[in-house]
Order: C-alpha cells, then sequence, then structure tokens
C-alpha cells in the first residue's frame, strides 16, 4: 500500500509535461496516506464482529463430533458419507490444534492471546472427544458383519440422540460466546468429555 501504490500514481502522473516534483510526490503522499487511514479504519470497525478463527475451528470440531455420533449410533461407520465424517473431523481436530499455536505464539494483540488461552481447557476437551469417538468407530467397522448397532457405544438410541443434541447446543455456545448449559441427564460414554466442554464456557463468556 505505502511503496506499491504511490509507484503506480507516480507512474500514471509522470510523463507530463509542466508537473511540480514536490507538489507531486505531497499529492500521492497525501493520497496514499488517507487511503492507508481508511483502509485501517474500516478494519477497526469490522474486526470485532468477526468470528474468532479459534471459536469457529472449535463449534466447527464440536459439530462434526456430533454428526459423526449420529452414524456411530446406527453402526453406520463404515458408510462413505460416515468415512467422510471421520476424515472430516480428525482435519478439524488438527486444524483447531495448529489455529490455537499460530493465535497464542503470534505476535498478536494481548487480548488475542489471552482468549486463545482461555480456550484451551474446551480444546482439550474437544480433542479427546473427537479421538474417542473416532477410536469408538473402529470396532463398528471391524465387526460389520454383525450388524450391530449401537455398537457398544451407547446403551440406547436416545442417549446418542441426547448427545447429539448437547453437542449441537455446545458448539452454538462456543460460537457466540453464550454461558454453560443446564445439562440434561447424560448417560453416554463421552459424558466426562461433554462435562469438561461445558464447565470450560464460564472461562470464555467475557470473549463473545
Amino acid at each position: 500500500m505505502v511503496f506499491i501504490t504511490a509507484i503506480a500514481l507516480l507512474m500514471g502522473t509522470g510523463g507530463h509535461g509542466g508537473i511540480q516534483t514536490v507538489r507531486l510526490l505531497w499529492a500521492r503522499g497525501e493520497d496514499t496516506i488517507v487511503g492507508c487511514l481508511i483502509g485501517m479504519l474500516a478494519y477497526a470497525l469490522t474486526a470485532p464482529r468477526r468470528l474468532d478463527p479459534i471459536r469457529k475451528a472449535l463449534a466447527g470440531a464440536i459439530q462434526t463430533v456430533g454428526d459423526l455420533i449420529e452414524r456411530l449410533a446406527t453402526g453406520e461407520v463404515s458408510t462413505s458419507g460416515a468415512l467422510i465424517l471421520r476424515r472430516d473431523l480428525q482435519l478439524s481436530l488438527i486444524a483447531l490444534l495448529s489455529q490455537f499455536e499460530t493465535q497464542f505464539g503470534g505476535t498478536g494483540s494481548r487480548s488475542r492471546n489471552a482468549s486463545a488461552s482461555r480456550l484451551w481447557p474446551a480444546i482439550v476437551a474437544t480433542q479427546r472427544l473427537g479421538y474417542k469417538v473416532l477410536a469408538a468407530c473402529w470396532p463398528g467397522e471391524a465387526n460389520k458383519a454383525e450388524k450391530n448397532p449401537n455398537l457398544g457405544a451407547f446403551a440406547t438410541p436416545t442417549d446418542a440422540a441426547l448427545a447429539k443434541s448437547t453437542l449441537d447446543q455446545l458448539a452454538d455456545a462456543y460460537a457466540h460466546g453464550a454461558p454453560p448449559l443446564i445439562l440434561p441427564d447424560l448417560r453416554s460414554f463421552v459424558r466426562t468429555e461433554l462435562v469438561a466442554l461445558n464447565s470450560a464456557l464460564e472461562s470464555t463468556v467475557k470473549d463473545g
């Protein structure tokens, strides 16, 4: 912005005769400064409204876990759709950790570093939750010929639906900085991770 734009403007006007060099340089400098200030002001006005990248990645990972749990409860862990979900979940967990390392260890503002730090417990809980659900898919894939719909992961389909619903609410809460939920009576093999995710919401409300 400071160099390339100014050079382009000079090249566009410098070939005309009768131009005073000092006045031209001053005019081009003013144009560049005004343009930079407008760009910085626009960013300052819109940046607070943008979704925090870590929150976005966190909500996306939690949502994907819920979608995969839906497949896990029915035993459909080897279909093309389920395999895509398993791949997407693993990639989202890696991206979530990478996003945290970038923001927390980068050269951003102290407030962004502090925000990333407060989200760390939620990131840990999401990592444990995601890999726990991914691991639960392996027995189902190995024993898919037995057509066992629950795979030992959920006692009933109702438990799976409740876990899925809770994850959807948690994803929305993390995306928008909502307070902790009032959790239902969870009887799920991922209950510990869901409780940890909900508890971690308390320290992130101030960032919403």
